[in-house]
């Protein structure tokens, strides 16, 4: 069975996945010589890709897994536009986040993860090197008393305790507020 293609501009996709969809423009047709092109850009990074004749008059935007591989995780703009000589305009603008492939080294814990297994570590006694050097407001770890070490974490606790009930609430699960009383 082949993946379905859909039918309007990603909002979110993984760098190293093959990315692919269709747009219909009616009045801008790939056989009366429009050509759509894609951008995402943002502050650091420019990505740009023609999108071809889908041979039924829409067009097809196909960046595949050997060219979204280099991408760089990120938040950029993507912007769509139709031209044909000297004529340009734009068909689409929207947020578009590059999501790092989870096939590389790359760490995936939020800053706030990282900086709470730092305190932890720091506090046992087997912080490495990397997690010593970890400052919170210009304040080195490897620089804080026992009670700034454990006032930090019971911080950076709560904010991936959060973290965590956004990201079992975008999976549908939801948050298990049950209270339990026994008698």
């Amino acid at each position: 069975m082949a993946h379905p293609i859909p039918t309007r501009e990603l909002i979110r996709a993984t760098a190293g996945d093959w990315w692919t969809w269709t747009k219909n423009l009616p009045n801008y047709l790939p056989a009366d010589g429009w050509t759509l092109t894609y951008t995402l850009l943002n502050s650091k990074s420019r990505y740009t890709i023609a999108a071809a004749d889908n041979g039924d008059g829409t067009h097809l935007l196909d960046w595949p897994a050997t060219t979204t591989a280099a991408f760089v995780a990120n938040e950029y703009t993507m912007i769509g536009d139709v031209s044909m000589g000297v004529e340009r305009y734009e068909v689409y603008r929207g947020a578009f986040e590059v999501i790092p492939d989870t096939l590389t080294s790359v760490d995936l814990r939020s800053h706030a993860r990282k900086t709470l297994q730092a305190l932890e570590a720091t506090i046992e006694g087997r912080a490495t090197h990397d997690q010593l050097a970890i400052s919170i407001r210009g304040r080195s770890i490897s620089r804080m008393t026992a009670d700034e070490l454990t006032g930090w974490r019971d911080e950076y606790r709560a904010e991936c305790a959060a973290e965590q009930a956004a990201e079992l609430a975008a999976a549908g699960r939801g948050r298990n507020n049950k209270v339990v009383i026994r008698f």
